[in-house]
């Protein structure tokens, strides 16, 4: 009996030990990318950030709600391991409000930039990164 727990719980290891952390850079190169734990703390960050600023960039009911319970659309510009961009993002009626982390993405508060704009139907209406700067 103890042979199966023992042959379980290694299969268990094993299979725990597999999972693929693997993103592509923007350059086409293999690269570690960030957890799903990391990735779920830096939105719950994003929407901390913005709910902060409802009365400075007056944001309407609607708008607060979206924020509060909706799921944004998410989108890495990987440079490296865990290093690069990322996107959190919410499409509102009148406005896209979101989120830019840029640098080291497992860090718990990395660099950011509050993406506000006009919506004009398009997700991600950003510009393409410069594949001829390396790290940047």
């Amino acid at each position: 009996m103890t042979k199966y727990i023992f042959a379980a719980v290694a299969l268990l290891f094993l299979a725990a030990g597999c999972v693929s952390r693997q993103a592509e850079t923007v350059y086409g190169d293999k690269c570690e990318k960030i957890s799903d734990s990391q990735a779920a703390h830096l939105v719950k960050y994003a929407r901390y950030i913005l709910l902060n600023n409802v009365r400075k960039h007056k944001f309407s009911a609607v708008e607060k709600r979206i924020l509060e319970n909706d799921i944004p659309q998410i989108r890495y510009e990987y440079r490296g391991d865990c290093f690069g961009s990322m996107y959190i993002q919410w499409e509102t009626p009148t406005r896209r409000l979101g989120i830019c982390f840029d640098g080291d993405l497992n860090q718990n508060a990395p660099a950011s930039a509050m993406l506000i704009g006009a919506s004009d139907g398009r997700s991600f209406n950003t510009t393409k990164p410069d594949k001829t700067q390396r790290g940047r």
